[in-house]
């Protein structure tokens, strides 16, 4: 295909008015628009061509690596039968009310400290929670106590660590 065809075919496609023969045109090119198409479509294809390159790894194999080196073991808590859990959470100034949640049920939603009972249930159970922290100064800490023992702490984060101000975590209960 010619330059002159290409760009003719091509500026209906862009909306790009071609430029004007005289010189008296508003818009002043500094360079043919022909070249600068050319220039354009030479710069996407390496990146084309780098992006097949990494087509040939499968996701799951990447998704396995990153996640061994990354994510934390997830906290199993266990409760003797006819034991207690007491959930207890710690939070500097809140704007957003924080969740906590068991088997899917909001057990805690508040904007200041609080220690609440879980009803705990036979089996597995997911224990959730969630910070939001919008104000300066932010801290959190979470943490279960089974059978009045001394807390286990689940997470503590704080504006001074330089943690993030958004949290989503999730242990395990074996009752």
């Amino acid at each position: 295909m010619q330059r002159h065809q290409f760009v003719q075919e091509t500026l209906p496609l862009l909306r790009i008015s071609p430029p004007c023969p005289s010189n008296r045109s508003p818009v002043r090119h500094t360079r043919p628009l022909h070249r600068f198409l050319e220039v354009t479509v030479a710069k996407k294809k390496p990146a084309a061509a780098r992006f097949a390159a990494m087509s040939t790894t499968s996701l799951t194999s990447i998704a396995a690596n990153i996640a061994a080196t990354t994510t934390p073991p997830t906290p199993v808590i266990t409760v003797p039968p006819g034991g207690t859990l007491l959930v207890i959470v710690d939070v500097g100034p809140m704007r957003v009310p924080y969740t906590v949640s068991y088997r899917g049920r909001t057990l805690i939603k508040s904007l200041v400290d609080r220690a609440e009972k879980v009803p705990l249930q036979p089996g597995e159970e997911v224990l959730g929670w969630h910070f939001n922290h919008m104000l300066k100064g932010w801290h959190h800490t979470i943490g279960v106590s089974v059978n009045n023992a001394p807390p286990i702490i689940l997470e503590n984060k704080s504006e001074a660590d330089k943690d993030q101000d958004t949290s989503f975590g999730f242990a395990i209960v074996k009752a």
